[in-house]
């Protein structure tokens, strides 16, 4: 939920490839600069995309690895 008017709490939208990811509330009366708020967003947005990108690549890897094992399996059998 974002902060109301006069909360003392500000929010940063924190956007990764043109879409939004999410926002962080923050103490607007201990961070002056929304835009370092952003950007620490950004590292961790870029750090779960990277992280979810693995895992993708992982689990790609792994089916080519069956694929591969069942195609030598095939040939064998023949």
């Amino acid at each position: 939920m974002l902060p109301s008017a006069g909360s003392g709490q500000a929010a940063a939208e924190i956007d990764l490839q043109g879409r939004r990811v999410g926002a962080i509330v923050y103490d607007a009366t201990l961070v002056a600069d929304p835009e370092l708020v952003r950007a620490a967003g950004q590292v961790v947005a870029i750090a779960m995309d990277h992280d979810r990108l693995t895992a993708q690549l992982r689990t790609s890897e792994e089916a080519l690895r069956r694929s591969r094992a069942r195609i030598v399996e095939a040939a064998d059998q023949e």
